[in-house]
């Protein structure tokens, strides 16, 4: 079942509500179909999660996009944030995948969480994907990747003719105010280990698989889990993994007993 709690939150609950029940948040990523995680969030629910999905602006039905900003995607993240806090006693579990996993990490002083699972994190992104912000200006909508069958479209992207301007100006902006952060918690490392899953696939095209490994590993700042998706169906975007098809089965088997293990041991 799924529930969307209260339309000015944009926040669904995925499984049943248990108020005894850890919370689990879902952030999805630019362009992606927020539907496109409900398999993952339903498995993991079988953990005994209370699990719910928010959906971020520019991504929302009957909604203004020409005017969005970082602070949009700031304030519609942390009223989830503060909704849940309200509503249960455990603390909040985060999951967050690539603009999602940005948003979520980037806030973790302003919004703690119990733990965080964070899937292809757009923290660092390849130098050839910041050519598309000289196009914002001029161009209403920008182009996504394309994925290798039209029928994936659909099920993985939510604006399939092109995702407005606003949007991905919000998107470097919130990547700027990032790297602002980073450079002062790089300074302040204190050695202690965050309570942090990260997955990241070789060859992703949008973020630097290298760059999540030093920051994560090298840093000691989580645990970073290596994933590829050897039997994918779909195989032409490597930045794009949250289910059986994006992965295959025996890697997506993986990515939930990697989560499972990281849950039960912290």
């Amino acid at each position: 079942m799924s529930l969307l709690i209260e339309p000015e939150l944009h926040l669904e609950r995925i499984s049943s509500f248990d108020p005894n029940q850890s919370p689990l948040l879902a952030v999805h990523g630019l362009n992606q179909n927020p539907d496109s995680l409900k398999k993952l969030l339903n498995d993991l629910s079988h953990l005994g999660f209370c699990t719910y999905l928010l959906h971020l602006p520019g991504h929302q039905k009957k909604e203004l996009r020409s005017h969005l900003t970082a602070n949009d995607f700031y304030s519609a993240y942390q009223k989830a944030y503060l909704y849940l806090k309200e509503a249960h006693t455990l603390p909040i579990v985060g999951l967050g995948y690539s603009l999602g996993g940005l948003i979520m990490y980037s806030q973790r002083e302003k919004c703690p969480l119990g733990r965080m699972i964070l899937m292809a994190p757009a923290l660092e992104i390849k130098p050839y994907t910041h050519i598309i912000k000289a196009f914002i200006p001029w161009l209403s909508h920008i182009r996504s990747y394309p994925l290798e069958k039209k029928i994936y479209e659909p099920i993985y992207r939510y604006h399939q003719t092109g995702v407005p301007s606003p949007i991905y100006k919000s998107f470097f902006s919130i990547y700027g105010d990032w790297q602002k952060i980073k450079r002062k918690q790089a300074q302040q490392r204190n050695g202690s280990k965050e309570r942090v899953l990260v997955f990241s696939q070789p060859g992703d095209e949008i973020v630097s698989h290298q760059g999540l490994k030093s920051w994560f590993i090298q840093q000691g700042r989580g645990q970073f889990v290596e994933i590829k998706g050897k039997d994918a169906q779909l195989k032409s975007f490597r930045h794009l993994f949250v289910d059986d098809t994006t992965l295959g089965t025996e890697s997506y088997r993986f990515l939930l007993a990697s989560i499972e293990d990281f849950l039960k041991k912290n």
